[in-house]
């Protein structure tokens, strides 16, 4: 059994992120805090940041629960998963397609079923507009978009509606371009990039949404 030891760089709502080397097949390991209380459990590494899933109070009162224990009112506190910000992104090499997340559970089970992790790539608002994110089996494509009439359109016409992925807001566009031949969208937040691509026969589609 390993043992590392480092500091918590940042305490999300349900994740924490630090920068501790870890070894393969440490997913699900305690993470102690300097009274050896367990705060959370591995999830995650990468090379330049690692991720633990927060243990919380009511983590400890569910075995009190199933034992019939009467327990004293808790503090009322929402566990509603909340968008961190932190967007993640993996690559597939086999079907060639990029995808992001904020969901570390997601991006782990991905990682387990072929696809390769890239890390954090951008930093999003906790509110704005939603960004809906939605699947095309056919071509297996993510698309991202703020406009809830062009998910509605999409939807109808076999795209899976995934749900909102994380929030419009900030000065840093993110630009959204389609190749007809490739069939498959990019987002770039270099405007560079962008029209290099332009010039290359992609078609920009206009700005997809804004981060910080």
């Amino acid at each position: 059994m390993y043992t590392m030891f480092g500091q918590i760089e940042d305490i999300g709502s349900e994740y924490l992120v630090y920068k501790i080397d870890t070894e393969a097949g440490q997913s699900g390991s305690p993470v102690l805090n300097s009274q050896n209380q367990i705060v959370g459990t591995h999830i995650l590494g990468d090379t330049d940041q690692n991720y633990a899933r927060r243990v919380k109070d009511d983590t400890f009162r569910l075995p009190q629960v199933v034992q019939g224990a009467q327990l004293e009112t808790p503090e009322v506190t929402s566990y509603m998963e909340e968008k961190s910000g932190r967007t993640f992104r993996l690559y597939h090499t086999g079907i060639k397609r990029h995808l992001y997340t904020q969901n570390l559970d997601e991006a782990r089970t991905l990682q387990q079923n072929g696809w390769n992790y890239e890390g954090e790539k951008i930093i999003t608002a906790a509110s704005g507009t939603p960004v809906y994110r939605l699947y095309f089996p056919v071509t297996r494509e993510h698309l991202y978009t703020t406009s809830s009439y062009e998910c509605d359109i999409l939807a109808s016409r076999g795209w899976q509606a995934e749900g909102v992925a994380w929030y419009s807001s900030g000065q840093r566009p993110i630009y959204r371009l389609y190749h007809t031949g490739l069939k498959v969208h990019l987002y770039t937040a270099d405007e560079n990039e962008k029209n290099v691509l332009v010039e290359r026969g992609w078609n920009y589609e206009n700005v997809a949404f804004y981060v910080q």
